[in-house]
């Protein structure tokens, strides 16, 4: 004995096809399928994450500009309800945004005579029309009435259905007021062109005869 064995141990054709083992092209190109789905998934997130960030984004701006607008920009619900009241409409109505949120608009700017308007034009916008700004009264907390301009937009949800009305008010007691002097001024122009003219038209009859 004594002698030294080389082994060799290989596994033949026959063997392997018996194992049933899949074909390595099927395994990579499974791989490659595995990866290009992984590498779709991956981006498709990353890109939905951007667009996130980016309506988060929007959102932020578009908050800070409804929160610093001079005008008071409102919104409520089909029936009236606020759900967003900005620092101009506080000072316009006197209501804190705590005090107005939940409560319905007649309840907070909308004079007692004018319900029956508020109810047609949010009536209008539920059926998806924008209306025409307009001017009307409104009502402080403290019972002073004033001129204010008015416009009213429905905001729609993903689905395209009204789900919200937005109003922008801007209070216009000093422009009314001046037009309502110059209106004043210009009947009182013409009275007066009037009376001299009927005076000169008298002096020259005279001094015909």
């Amino acid at each position: 004995y004594g002698q030294k064995w080389l082994v060799e141990c290989r596994a033949l054709p026959p063997f392997i096809a018996k194992l049933n083992l899949l074909d390595l092209r099927y395994v990579a190109g499974a791989m490659l399928v595995l990866s290009l789905l992984l590498s779709s998934v991956a981006y498709l997130v990353a890109l939905n994450l951007k667009r996130w960030r980016e309506e988060q984004t929007m959102q932020a701006r578009m908050a800070a500009i409804v929160s610093s607008a001079n005008d008071a920009i409102v919104s409520a619900d089909l029936d009236g309800k606020v759900t967003s009241w900005n620092a101009a409409a506080e000072k316009m109505s006197g209501f804190a945004a705590e005090q107005a949120l939940g409560r319905k608009l007649n309840e907070l700017l909308v004079p007692p005579d004018h319900f029956e308007e508020e109810r047609a034009i949010r009536e209008r916008v539920v059926r998806g029309e924008t209306t025409s700004c307009f001017i009307t009264k409104a009502q402080r907390r403290n019972g002073e009435r004033f001129d204010i301009s008015v416009t009213v937009v429905p905001i729609r949800d993903e689905k395209g259905a009204v789900c919200s009305c937005a109003y922008t008010l801007r209070d216009v007691t000093d422009e009314q007021q001046a037009e309502a002097r110059i209106v004043e001024l210009n009947a009182s122009l013409e009275a007066q062109v009037q009376e001299r003219t009927a005076a000169l038209e008298s002096v020259q009859q005279t001094l015909r005869t």
